[in-house]
């Protein structure tokens, strides 16, 4: 049966909540032009107890419904109208849900009364840069009075419609015509055609420039009537020439770090090329840009075709900003006698760079990194003035992260100053040192004076050991509960509540029917940690373990209301300072869990894991 909790729609209605059905949504464009394509998205519809299988669209018009895994689909409408497309999502389980979206098809795009000024975005296919910068077509040799035609194409990448509003040779030599194949409104993510044509007349190498303009968002900006020139070439048959071909057509070196030892560069190497039938001649270079710096080749010089000549340019960073200038090459070639370079880059403050030490253990300065062993207990203190700022800064801040082995009760997140001593929680108060035996990882982000905080933080590990030759370890996940470690002696199944178990009632400090393994000795077990309400941990150690055999085991003596279950629990054995044993569980209300059995003896030690378990209801876990 079907339920509704608390206004959700549900299939199945448990303790825990509610396990709904699936949800279906649908977006789109709500006009499209007749002819183009519509893109439909049912990405956000959400799952419900198990993960949508399949997607069906229905487009409204008499087409074929498509079903698949996928969220995202298209449609071409053909004419024009009103269509209502559905989505029907459908699960694992084979429940359903669905939703819709009205697309309205028109004849033209001002029908749709989409806005045409600067929305679309044109490229055109001769231009290196943005698709509107640096554009150059060169047609073909060709013989006197023949004919060369060539295809260029303008396309919309942009998300509306864009207007071409004039495309013509700016030359009246005649050598060169155009003509448009295509409508002059482009809609998105389509393409028109200019046809460029080359009909020598004369010898010689013949250039012209064709002039593009449009209502496009993207308008070149090294032009005064921010049009497209795109630079036309062409030569008859068996004429000499000398022509020039730069690269590359600009330099753009990007972000250039200023580091404290200095003002490094980057270098951007510039070749001058002739790529003629006849020697040319360059004539001079000159570098413009006050932070770039060249070493100037000697000219005039003569470039026979296919000889070049390279000329490397440096920028040296100075200022954290953007520096720019222009590379000019002056030759005899008659149809570009000056090719500019243009020249960018920026200079960056690089971010502040973290470093972190151990300064002192237990107030003994720690000297030469040599880090002594660590035990529960001891007083740790780090040390982050070897940080770093850059040339031009200071470091300003300090923030500082501790992340502690599980059970651990580390403080994780510490806004501190350049120094940091560890602490953790007993009970309500804040004690310095480290807790437990385990691993922790100490972070440390800083901040310079500019308010730049590191990407990345510098870190460090601390492996803390216990001291005690046996040391046992148990944690938990739910908050409300409370899990007993036990180390039973001398039973191969752990007989839990006896004088033979060590447990919260026998070992713990103060215990009421403290155990007796060696007499006269105090050489017993102890419970160091025993925690009734919250996580763990709780920690049994041994100083002097008396040969036998032990099991080790935990028991879920209680969990608070409305927990659920499964928990999770683990369980570490040191022996020696070394960890032997790392078990996971997942336990239930009143399971004894025997993790593992301990053999110790006079020349050593050996434990075996185990996962037995068995039920010991308490009053709390009947």
């Amino acid at each position: 049966m079907n339920l509704r909790l608390g206004g959700v729609f549900c299939v199945v209605a448990t303790a825990a909540g509610c396990l709904p059905l699936p949800s279906a949504e649908l977006s789109g464009p709500d006009c499209v032009v007749a002819g183009t394509v519509a893109s439909l998205d049912a990405s956000k519809s959400a799952p419900g107890r198990r993960p949508i299988h399949s997607y069906r669209f229905d487009f409204g018009d008499g087409s074929a419904v498509i079903v698949g895994p996928g969220a995202l689909t298209t449609h071409r409408y053909a004419n024009p109208g009103t269509y209502d497309v559905t989505v029907e999502v459908t699960d694992e389980d084979g429940n359903q849900a669905r939703a819709a979206h009205r697309v309205g098809v028109e004849p033209d795009a001002l029908a749709c009364g989409v806005a045409l000024e600067g929305t679309g975005k044109l490229s055109v296919d001769a231009c290196l840069f943005d698709g509107v910068e640096d554009c150059h077509m060169v047609l073909g040799t060709l013989a006197l009075n023949t004919t060369e035609s060539r295809p260029l194409r303008l396309t919309n990448i942009g998300q509306g419609p864009l207007e071409l509003t004039s495309v013509n040779i700016l030359e009246a030599s005649g050598a060169f015509t155009v003509r448009m194949e295509g409508d002059t409104l482009v809609l998105p993510g389509q393409s028109v055609t200019a046809r460029i044509t080359f009909s020598p007349t004369r010898p010689g190498r013949v250039g012209a420039t064709l002039r593009i303009r449009s209502d496009a968002a993207n308008q070149p900006t090294t032009n005064a009537d921010r049009s497209i020139h795109v630079a036309l070439e062409g030569v008859t048959t068996g004429e000499m020439f000398p022509r020039l071909t730069v690269t590359p057509r600009r330099c753009d070196l990007g972000e250039v770090t200023i580091t404290p030892a200095g003002t490094p560069s980057a270098t951007c190497g510039v070749t001058a090329w002739s790529t003629g039938t006849a020697p040319l001649q360059l004539l001079g270079v000159t570098l413009n840009g006050s932070a770039f710096s060249m070493e100037a080749p000697v000219t005039p010089a003569t470039l026979a075709p296919g000889e070049f000549l390279d000329v490397p340019v440096r920028y040296t960073v100075t200022l954290a900003r953007e520096d720019t200038g222009t590379l000019v090459f002056q030759s005899d070639d008659g149809l570009r006698p000056e090719w500019e370079v243009p020249l960018r880059a920026r200079g960056v403050i690089p971010p502040p760079t973290p470093v972190v030490t151990v300064k002192r253990v237990n107030g003994v300065d720690v000297l030469g990194g040599a880090l002594p062993q660590l035990h529960p207990g001891d007083d740790v203190e780090l040390d982050g003035t070897g940080s770093a700022a850059s040339a031009q800064g200071t470091i300003a801040g300090h923030r500082w992260e501790v992340d502690g082995p599980p059970g651990s009760l580390v403080q994780t997140a510490v806004a501190s100053g350049e120094a940091l001593r560890i602490t953790h929680l007993e009970g309500s108060a804040q004690v310095n040192g480290v807790d437990l035996p385990g691993r922790y990882t100490v972070r440390l982000f800083v901040t310079d004076n500019r308010g730049v905080e590191s990407p990345q933080p510098a870190s460090l590990t601390l492996d803390v050991v216990p001291t005690a030759p046996l040391h046992i370890q148990l944690t938990w996940d739910a908050a409300d509960a409370d899990v007993d470690l036990h180390l039973v002696r001398g039973a191969v199944r752990a007989n839990t509540f006896t004088q033979e178990d060590c447990h919260y009632a026998t070992c713990a400090p103060n215990a009421g029917s403290p155990l007796d393994w060696a007499p006269g000795t105090g050489a017993e077990p102890v419970l160091q940690l025993d925690d009734q309400t919250g996580t763990g941990a709780e920690a049994l150690t041994w100083t002097a373990p008396l040969p036998g055999r032990y099991a080790v085991a935990a028991h879920v003596f209680k969990l608070g209301a409305g927990t659920p279950e499964p928990i999770s629990a683990r369980l570490r054995v040191w022996i020696l300072q070394q960890l032997v044993l790392d078990e996971p569980a997942q336990l239930t209300c009143g399971t004894v869990w025997q993790a593992a059995l301990l053999e110790w003896s006079a020349t050593g030690a050996a434990i075996t894991p185990q996962d037995t378990r068995w039920d010991q209801p308490t009053m709390q876990c009947p």
